[in-house]
């Protein structure tokens, strides 16, 4: 079986030419055709019509899928023939409309199968394979080109999209590109496929742990559990408490301790050291977990004392270190069970489950002015998890005491939101090719 592939090379990029040729010299697996890009002043123009002329060639073909390969392709050591036929039969089998051979960037990714990944958003598109169930899509799509990019274009348009994992190709480091401007210096390829193989990697590991932990407990008896809770709240905000008081009034599964402070000039010190002088209470009583709760947490209606409890004895055979009610951020997220997912980052911590495990850490841990306390936790630790669908997100009081600039507090619940559809897309795909 030959893989129908198109080179694009612009016609006096000759350099280019030959180190393309080079690449797939003795790779018979590969049916090779070059095109001759398409010229246009805005780069992406001419790369996209480029790919619409051989989409519609693949058309008129009556082909499968069509491989487009940019004159900058380089193939890595992962690359393998065997294995790529059999990664083409798995795209196939889940209706993919897209497969990479390598990212310079992506917002997200699920782990489908073996060295396979859905991804929502990436760039990187020098060995691109189309299937036949896009070429529609794409030959129909109404392309802007003062802001369009193919990646961009494909992100936008297709649910589908999958990503291999190792990379089997990165660009070659020209020091220039004839598509993305900002790419026009030395290393900045190099440093982007070398910033997504780090991270794959780092996600390869969480999923590796996650895949040999094995939840023992059963008909754990929640009646007789509770757990020691503390609430920060500054003492002039007496609207605050009133609100916090109420959000824990008969829920016996926590035991409340109010901890009253002063305002502080440096809010972000301020809280910081809240949370360690609570921390070294919790060292001192001996506790082997605490809740942390600001006094502008709200409970979702997802909320049940089952889940939450649910979750902590997960997160106690996962070695969590802390797991979030809900967050208003990050970046990756790997579902780990119908109650947690594992996080690559978060911001906000109005409720948080620490574990004795991460107390030391955070009373050694340096904090300046310019830091924040929820970008700290998540930085100093890998095992983080928060609970899905959130159990908590934050009143707006129409201010905030440690505020972010520019951004008004009716903004916060929006992120949560967006943050929550996030997480649940992820869970969506999870359920969908894996589960």
């Amino acid at each position: 079986m030959y893989i129908p592939t198109y080179i694009i090379n612009l016609k006096y990029r000759n350099d280019r030419f030959e180190s393309i040729i080079n690449e797939f010299e003795e790779r018979n697996e590969f049916k090779l055709t070059i095109y001759t890009a398409v010229e246009n002043p805005i780069g992406s123009v001419g790369l996209w019509q480029s790919i619409l002329n051989i989409i519609d060639i693949a058309k008129k073909d009556k082909l499968n899928y069509v491989l487009i390969v940019e004159d900058d392709h380089l193939f890595t050591k992962e690359y393998c023939k065997d294995k790529f036929y059999s990664q083409l039969e798995v795209a196939m089998k889940n209706e993919a409309d897209v497969l990479l051979g390598g990212l310079s960037w992506f917002d997200y990714s699920v782990l489908i199968s073996s060295n396979l990944h859905w991804v929502n958003k990436f760039t990187g598109t020098q060995f691109i394979v189309i299937f036949k169930n896009f070429y529609d899509q794409i030959l129909n799509y109404d392309f802007k080109n003062d802001i369009d990019t193919i990646d961009l274009m494909i992100s936008q348009c297709s649910n589908r999209i999958f990503a291999l994992f190792p990379l089997i190709s990165i660009q070659k480091d020209t020091g220039y590109s004839d598509v993305t401007k900002k790419n026009n210096s030395v290393g900045i390829i190099n440093t982007l496929f070398k910033k997504v193989q780090l991270r794959i990697q780092a996600f390869t590991k969480v999923q590796n742990h996650l895949l040999l932990t094995n939840f023992h407990y059963q008909n754990a008896n929640f009646n007789e559990l509770q757990i020691p809770t503390y609430i920060i709240n500054i003492d002039e905000r007496k609207d605050r408490l009133e609100h916090i008081t109420k959000q824990f009034l008969n829920k016996r599964e926590f035991a409340l301790e109010i901890y009253t402070v002063q305002k502080e000039k440096e809010c972000t010190i301020g809280l910081w050291n809240n949370i360690k002088n609570i921390i070294s209470i919790a060292k001192e009583r001996d506790e082997d977990i605490i809740i942390i709760c600001e006094d502008d947490h709200l409970f979702s209606k997802n909320y049940t004392k089952e889940i939450l409890f649910d979750s902590i004895f997960q997160g106690a055979e996962l070695g969590a270190d802390i797991i979030l009610g809900g967050i208003s951020n990050t970046n990756q997220a790997i579902v780990v069970s119908s109650e947690l997912c594992w996080v690559e980052s978060f911001q906000c911590t109005q409720f948080t489950i620490l574990f004795k495990s991460i107390f030391e850490i955070v009373l050694s841990e340096n904090f300046t002015e310019n830091d924040a306390a929820d970008l700290k936790l998540s930085m100093i630790t890998a095992n983080k998890y928060v609970i899905h669908p959130f159990i908590s997100t934050q009143k707006d009081f129409g201010y905030s005491d440690i505020p972010i600039k520019g951004v008004k507090t009716q903004q916060y619940q929006n992120w949560f939101d967006m943050c929550n559809n996030k997480l649940d897309k992820i869970r969506d795909i999870y359920n969908l090719f894996i589960k």
